[in-house]
């Protein structure tokens, strides 16, 4: 649990204010934490705003940003249809067992429900794939392991 403690002043008016925490760091996780934020005046310790976030384990705020992209097609030239493509990708966090994974691609079309996810080791993770009905977006689904 963290407790970080901001003393600000600030002159009171009938207008709106708004204060902005930028670059916060939270501990991301498959169950994420709660937050909550209070101000306090100082003189009387009274609770004038508060704000909170209940995560619950919802997973939110959770995301993977990419460490490494790579895509290789069989076939790369302007209107082939049915190339063979290989994602690789490494991710900061790990993956959730029974999560998903969208790619959603630009220029390029895909019409599949057949496609495979492997370990880094080699070992073949069970999973299913859906494209969207726009065949711009492509939905694989990881069933557990």
């Amino acid at each position: 649990m963290y407790l970080t403690i901001i003393p600000f002043v600030y002159v009171a008016s009938t207008s709106a204010w708004s204060f902005t925490i930028d670059y916060a760091h939270m501990p991301y996780s498959y169950d994420l934490p709660n937050y909550y934020i209070y101000n306090i005046r100082y003189n009387d310790w009274y609770l004038t705003t508060s704000n909170a976030l209940v995560m619950a384990g919802s997973g939110i705020l959770y995301q993977s940003p990419l460490q490494s992209l790579v895509v290789t097609c069989q076939d790369n030239a302007i209107g082939v249809v049915s190339t063979y493509c290989t994602i690789t990708f490494g991710t900061s966090n790990p993956l959730l067992a029974n999560g998903y994974i969208r790619l959603s691609l630009s220029g390029m079309t895909v019409s599949t429900n057949m496609c495979y996810l492997y370990r880094s080791n080699g070992t073949l993770i069970p999973s299913t794939c859906n494209s969207s009905s726009d065949n711009k977006n492509l939905t694989v689904t990881m069933t557990g392991w």
